[in-house]
């Protein structure tokens, strides 16, 4: 993964450390996931759209102004453009043909809320994301058409395990190489 799209609610728990009942574990899994696109280098596009989406849930325009400093100045903030908008046509049309109305009253999904994750992942593809990180898997799953892959945060619990994996690896053979250390030297008769 070089390049990678979040939805709104992942920042939600980053930028304002906010969490419903039983979502208090994102938090520091959010934490461990920008950590990580740190370390390997992975540019972290947030959509216009979701900027929006968050900027607009912050009452304080204080608060807004420097959430909103901070995401320009550290991340790629992705406009939606012409491209976005083929994109947008061409994932809503495969849905229409789907019954897009049925999927959003089965699923209890307010029509503006369809727009704005079809906005995101048009936005995701035409800006050459590798992936997609929002809690809202089945959705972003429908929408993007898998296209490209949508992670929830248990992501990070497969990173975790891998990196456990490579700390015991790197420890056996830190052992085995003080182990060789520790043996006595043998000196031939003479």
């Amino acid at each position: 993964m070089k390049k990678v799209c979040l939805d709104t609610n992942i920042l939600v728990w980053y930028i304002k450390r906010q969490a419903t009942k039983g979502q208090e574990g994102f938090i520091p899994k959010v934490d461990y996931l920008f950590k990580h696109f740190e370390k390997k280098n992975i540019t972290i596009v947030i959509p216009s759209i979701v900027l929006a989406e968050l900027l607009g849930s912050v009452a304080d325009e204080d608060k807004r102004d420097e959430y909103f400093d901070y995401l320009n100045s550290n991340f790629e903030i992705a406009q939606y453009d012409i491209v976005s908008s083929r994109q947008y046509a061409d994932l809503r049309a495969k849905l229409s043909k789907k019954n897009a109305k049925q999927y959003a009253n089965k699923k209890s999904v307010p029509k503006c809320m369809m727009i704005n994750d079809y906005n995101i992942c048009a936005v995701a593809l035409s800006s050459g994301c590798d992936a997609i990180f929002s809690h809202n898997l089945k959705d972003f799953e429908k929408f993007i058409d898998h296209r490209i892959p949508i992670y929830t945060l248990d992501y990070v619990d497969k990173l975790k395990k891998e990196e456990e994996k490579i700390t015991k690896r790197q420890l056996s053979q830190s052992n085995q190489f003080s182990l060789l250390n520790d043996l006595p030297d043998f000196q031939e008769d003479e």
